[in-house]
């Protein structure tokens, strides 16, 4: 229990700043999610592991554009991570079916290439 509670003090890094990250990219896009009011909405421990389950996909993919982010590459990254962490690949595969579903309302995609 109380390596949770430490778990749960952890403070997030912020989301990346707009100015620093290409425009329709997939960090953009997180960004400009973790800035809405859905995510505003919840509850800082799932403001936290969504960022969680966001940071390494970000670090590796961050720079594409979320546009060209093809079904099976969306796989093979949710596969990626599963191979070692099945639970921490179903939060991400969710948390990244929230972004993208973000970026169709704001203009940028026209489907979910993770359907939840």
């Amino acid at each position: 229990m109380a390596a949770y509670q430490a778990a749960l003090t952890i403070k997030a890094p912020p989301p990346p700043s707009p100015r620093h990250v290409i425009a329709g990219s997939l960090a953009a896009v997180v960004a400009g999610y973790l800035r809405s009011a859905e995510f505003s909405n919840l509850s800082p421990t799932s403001q936290l592991s969504y960022r969680l389950a966001l940071k390494p996909i970000l670090a590796v993919h961050g720079h594409r554009l979320v546009r060209d982010l093809p079904k099976l590459a969306a796989r093979h990254i949710i596969e990626e991570i599963g191979a070692t962490r099945p639970g921490m690949a179903n939060l991400t595969k969710s948390v990244l079916s929230k972004v993208v579903a973000y970026a169709i309302e704001i203009g940028l995609r026209n489907d979910n290439p993770l359907p939840v």
